[in-house]
């Protein structure tokens, strides 16, 4: 993971969402010692949500931008499910 040390990481996740909740833990113990920020979404929050939409082109959540990269939801499950890191 040391590629990813100066790289800005960061995983959104929207309130009440299970795959946010499962995979928030693992993105944040993967990305622990690299540039990594959680960013919680509420559902009230349809501005905010109106925004990543536009910005990222984003369709789900969760989802990571790593760098100037989105990852959409089944990419960041891809990506997170590789690094076999428990829950």
């Amino acid at each position: 993971m040391s590629e990813f040390k100066q790289t800005p990481i960061t995983f959104y996740s929207l309130e009440n969402c299970a795959p946010c909740e499962r995979y928030a833990p693992i993105a944040a113990k993967a990305f622990k010692n690299s540039c990594f920020t959680l960013f919680k979404v509420l559902r009230s929050e349809q501005d905010v949500i109106e925004h990543l939409k536009i910005r990222y082109n984003m369709k789900t959540f969760p989802f990571m931008v790593i760098g100037e990269r989105a990852l959409h939801s089944g990419e960041t499950a891809l990506l997170l499910n590789s690094l076999n890191i428990p829950a």
